[in-house]
């Protein structure tokens, strides 16, 4: 099967794929320049026994819902799941013939810093969109959903949405371009049925309210410095659940587009590598290609996620993003973040890391040493690295509780299952969690944290 690759709205060449054996061959067209060639495909005639990370990177991760989408159009393959992405990240576009290529115009240069602030967008600290109506979204939305493909990769579904603030409505886009995506909450991992599964098993699926607490963290994060997309929370009309409104960073006023790699495909890695990929792999393969003040960041960070148990960071959920439109543009810069939350308060075991990605060889119980071993590799001195590990925690300490305590009564008192016969509400679960870090940070990160200010 070949399938016709299109980027940054000029036609680049063709990616096929064989079986028995299954390989992969990206063919550069005639009028592109090696100095003009993507990432990972550094020749005119490029051949794999995998799919090219930087075509993989497109793919959702979510097994079922790649099954359902290939029966559903009967797929053989896999790339002919190309042809079926909506509102691709970046400026990918696929075409099973070139003649169904639309005629291609050259868009005007944009820099992305000249414009980063409006492509995020702003908000004010809880987001809750309650007079906004939604719009039913594709059927079967709450788990998998077997109609549509949102191109952003990742476990989590995805759909793009048409964010109206006039009429306070938000649609499905479907094929429409679109600068806003939801993400569902799924049923499948929020409502405890004892009937069917006892607790202790059915704990290692349990994440109720994970966009609620994305936004938390999302929000805590804008708060502390980093660059983060506007977000916001919108009420199932038929459950006690929420989903998550997100704004794209790879869109400008729709029409402009700017292309962005994880962290994993920029490293040459397939989905299934993301967790394998340490701090160090990292810092090694992206300290050339991003400035110093970029690199200050990325270690802030990772201070932060340690902070409040990011145990969902691993290489995905980083990425680099061009530093224009403009086709030949090689230079990068660490995009904004996303996908930021804690793991630390769901039950599993699996979930007590500190940290999705090993730093210095742990995924927990990492200490500032560790944080100072990462600085130098960073070339971050040691008195700045200390600094910003104190001042994050005492920020993080004397801040979190008023966070939590910012939410409408309707969130803080949903309620969470802790065994088969007890449950909290959200807002304890947070006081839980809050002396749990208290504890990490004064025992692993910092001598002795300053004492919240009661005036």
């Amino acid at each position: 099967m070949k399938v016709h690759v299109v980027s940054k709205n000029r036609y680049i060449g063709i990616v096929s794929e064989s079986a028995d054996p299954q390989s992969f061959k990206f063919v550069y067209s005639d009028d592109v320049s090696s100095d003009d060639y993507i990432l990972g495909l550094h020749q005119k005639e490029n051949i794999s026994n995998y799919l090219f990370p930087i075509f993989d990177d497109l793919i959702p991760e979510n097994k079922d819902k790649l099954d359902a989408i290939k029966a559903s159009h009967s797929i053989k393959n896999t790339i002919g799941i190309l042809l079926h992405l909506d509102n691709i990240h970046g400026s990918f576009e696929f075409y099973r013939d070139v003649k169904d290529i639309p005629q291609l115009n050259n868009q005007g240069i944009i820099q992305f810093n000249d414009v980063k602030f409006e492509i995020l967008g702003d908000y004010a600290y809880p987001e809750i969109l309650d007079d906004y109506n939604l719009v039913e979204l594709p059927e079967n939305n709450y788990s998998t959903s077997e109609n549509t493909t949102l191109g952003l990769s990742g476990y989590q579904e995805k759909h793009a949405v048409l964010k109206d603030d006039i009429n306070h409505v938000v649609t499905y886009a479907g094929k429409t371009q679109s600068e806003y995506f939801i993400k569902p909450f799924n049923i499948d991992f929020s409502n405890y049925n004892k009937a069917k599964m006892r607790f202790n098993t059915y704990k290692k699926h349990y994440y109720p309210y994970l966009l609620i607490n994305e936004h938390i963290f999302m929000s805590l994060a804008k708060d502390f410095g980093f660059d983060v997309p506007y977000n916001g929370l919108i009420k199932d009309p038929n459950y006690n659940e929420y989903h998550l409104i997100v704004k794209r960073f790879d869109r400008y006023r729709t029409t402009y587009k700017f292309d962005h790699h994880t962290v994993n495909s920029f490293l040459g890695n397939i989905a299934t590598d993301k967790y394998h990929t340490t701090v160090t792999d990292i810092i090694k393969g992206i300290q050339e290609k991003i400035s110093s003040d970029d690199m200050l960041v990325l270690f802030k960070f990772i201070v932060f996620s340690i902070i409040i148990s990011h145990g969902d960071l691993h290489a995905k959920n980083l990425s680099l993003i061009y530093c224009s439109n403009e086709f030949s543009d090689k230079k990068m810069r660490l995009a904004p973040m996303y996908d930021v939350l804690t793991t630390n308060i769901y039950h599993s075991s699996q979930n007590r890391n500190d940290i999705g990605i090993k730093v210095n060889n742990k995924l927990s119980n990492i200490r500032s040493s560790d944080l100072l071993y990462i600085a130098e590799i960073m070339n971050i001195n040691n008195i700045t690295a200390k600094k910003i590990i104190d001042d994050f925690c005492n920020k993080f300490l004397s801040s979190f509780e008023a966070h939590i305590n910012k939410l409408p009564d309707k969130i803080k008192t949903l309620r969470i299952k802790a065994s088969d016969y007890k449950d909290i509400t959200l807002s304890g679960r947070y006081a839980q969690y809050l002396n749990n870090r208290k504890a990490y940070i004064e025992k692993y990160l910092v001598e002795k944290p300053a004492e919240k200010n009661i005036f």
